[in-house]
């Protein structure tokens, strides 16, 4: 009889991320691989090493689309979604893509962004400094990751900032609500413009990366132009996204702890460690899904061909088996091999690019306003945390401070 525990697990009930960390942490204890009924039945993947294994199998747990091509196929729950390229696909199609991509986001060309993302960050906190008071969900982490990619891709800022709040608002209110509908129209008109400036590209191209992306030879073909948009648009999408609650989950953790606030202000050497750590113990994903494509064995269950598998991430960063004090955030960790960027041929090719926002974000709120608290009563979680985990609002106080950057038009 083969083993299959049936576990009541549904990462998309409206509630905490707590929730799901608890009901991670009661299925790496239990039953590391079970089966859920919820969703038409998935295998929740929980423990590390079988996350691992999943992650790493792209032979056999595919991430394509074998189903309905509306659908999007690393998310348990049927939503609609535009095609994730090269998220979707599997190599060796998928290398054409990313080997493309890396280059763009290689250590050392990501280092010289630096700079840049320093000051698109001096731009924003300027905007609220004086006041004493903003929303780090709003007026930062939502709002600057997905400009920072807009900026390098070759995209107005200013522009487009109207669509940058729609992943946010679909992401982090109850599903069918007004707010998530209007993220969604938000989204829409964001995709339709970036597919009017692959188009516009296409034709004339200019000296930027989107520019690059799509006139570059892909194995001796040019790139197919709903491939172009799909890449244009994955790319703003994770910078609207999971670097942005990263962010949200570490400026929330150190608002709640000003003793490591003080160390890191203190001991600049902490960031090559604290930066990583803020990933393991608060990964922007829960989890992705897969398709089996044939028979295999995970943690000693079978798991049949054309099963669905959700390989939880966030689970397998809080395993006790690999971390030691998995639920504390321990500033010089090291070795530290969380799977907040996912493993394998999957894994985050902007990873690089996040870690580098993370800091030099938090460096510069540190830095400016050092003293913000955290309205708690005010503040919210994501209601269903589903693949994201993140923050609705964030709000605080802290001692005004002057701008850095002259008014548009003006001096100091």
């Amino acid at each position: 009889m083969e083993h299959r525990p049936l576990v009541d697990f549904d990462p998309h009930v409206p509630s905490s991320v707590q929730h799901v960390w608890a009901a991670g942490k009661q299925l790496r204890e239990t039953c590391p691989v079970a089966w859920s009924e919820h969703h038409g039945g998935f295998w929740a993947v929980a423990g590390y090493d079988e996350v691992w294994q999943v992650l790493r199998d792209h032979k056999d747990f595919t991430t394509r689309r074998l189903g309905d091509p509306e659908l999007a196929s690393i998310n348990i729950r049927p939503v609609k979604f535009t095609p994730l390229i090269p998220e979707e696909l599997d190599p060796p199609e998928s290398l054409k893509y990313r080997k493309r991509l890396n280059p763009l986001l290689a250590p050392k060309v990501v280092a010289e962004l630096e700079g840049r993302i320093r000051h698109l960050t001096t731009v924003f906190i300027d905007r609220f400094i004086e006041r004493g008071r903003c929303d780090l969900t709003d007026d930062l982490a939502s709002a600057l990751p997905a400009a920072v990619v807009l900026d390098w891709i070759g995209l107005s800022v200013d522009e487009f900032a109207d669509g940058l709040t729609g992943y946010h608002d679909y992401m982090g209110f109850p599903h069918g609500s007004p707010e998530a509908e209007r993220g969604y129209a938000r989204v829409a008109w964001l995709n339709e413009r970036v597919r009017e400036e692959v188009q516009a590209r296409r034709v004339e191209p200019r000296d930027d990366v989107l520019s690059a992306l799509i006139h570059s030879d892909y194995d001796g073909e040019e790139l197919p132009f709903e491939d172009a948009v799909a890449m244009a648009q994955v790319l703003v999408a994770a910078g609207a996204d999971t670097t942005a609650n990263a962010m949200a989950w570490a400026l929330v953790h150190l608002g709640r702890h000003p003793e490591q606030r003080d160390r890191l202000r203190e001991t600049p050497e902490l960031w090559a460690t604290a930066t990583d750590e803020f990933l393991r113990r608060f990964p922007p994903t829960s989890g992705h899904a897969r398709t089996a494509v044939r028979d295999v064995e995970v943690g000693g269950c079978l798991i049949r061909a054309g099963e669905r598998v959700l390989a939880l991430e966030s689970s397998a960063c809080h395993d006790a088996a690999q971390f030691d004090r998995p639920d504390e955030v321990v500033l010089e960790r090291f070795p530290n091999r969380h799977l907040a960027f996912g493993i394998g041929t999957h894994r985050c090719v902007g990873m690089h690019l996040a870690r580098l926002e993370l800091r030099v974000v938090i460096q510069e709120v540190l830095r400016r306003m050092p003293d913000y608290r955290i309205d708690e009563d005010a503040a919210s979680q994501y209601p269903d945390v589903g693949i994201v985990a993140g923050w609705q609002t964030i709000p605080v106080t802290f001692t005004p401070g002057p701008r850095e950057l002259p008014l548009p038009g003006r001096g100091r």
